[in-house]
């Protein structure tokens, strides 16, 4: 998923980590040659606006076959420094999310789904809360990306279960080992849980 280039997606308090502006732009296509593959395009801007204050604002579309999901997030993000070595770092995102779903290419038979019967195109609120402690190259962040709940569709077994903010949560621990002046290596454990019960654990080393 790529999370190690970009850790800002799925923690808002990493917002510009190394303290300078950032601009990132991400387009990932998967399931290349097959017909309606999942496609997400992104772009984020951050700006630290002093030591410790930062502001940033997150645009995506990510299609996924038959739902199409746009939403923008602006993002504050304050950091305490607790001695010359320890920071801790909040952030909170906020915005929009708008839900579009097309039937076109879904056969008849198909359509007496329930789920796809009653489905409309929504749009809502979104927000993303995360926190992170940095010791020098070491950092630990955990976050909750799903604040409000704007679940596409309204019927099906995930959709009945009452909403948790908690159960759509992250996790990173990650190390930059500097090796010399002009290398460091930064190997990154990442951990990922979204609503539907699925979780996955990822590492990367940059």
């Amino acid at each position: 998923t790529h999370n190690y280039a970009n850790p800002f997606l799925v923690n808002p308090s990493i917002i510009t980590l190394d303290r300078r502006p950032e601009v990132n732009a991400m387009l990932r296509q998967q399931w290349t040659g097959i017909n309606n593959g999942p496609q997400t395009v992104q772009l984020d801007i951050q700006y630290p606006v002093d030591p410790k204050i930062s502001v940033g604002i997150n645009l995506y579309n990510d299609q996924t076959i038959v739902l199409s999901s746009s939403g923008e997030l602006a993002t504050f993000g304050y950091k305490v420094r607790l001695s010359s070595r320890h920071i801790l770092g909040f952030g909170l995102s906020g915005g929009f999310i708008s839900n579009q779903i097309d039937l076109d290419d879904v056969p008849d038979v198909d359509l007496i789904d329930p789920v796809l019967l009653n489905s409309t195109n929504n749009f809502g609120f979104d927000g993303q809360f995360g926190m992170h402690y940095r010791n020098r190259n070491l950092i630990l962040g955990v976050s909750l990306l799903k604040l409000v709940d704007n679940r596409p569709f309204k019927e099906g077994t995930i959709q009945n279960d009452k909403f948790d903010p908690f159960k759509d949560r992250a996790a990173m621990l990650g190390y930059r080992l500097n090796v010399s002046p002009d290398l460091f290596l930064q190997p990154t454990l990442y951990y990922r849980a979204i609503y539907t019960g699925y979780e996955y654990y990822e590492g990367s080393l940059l």
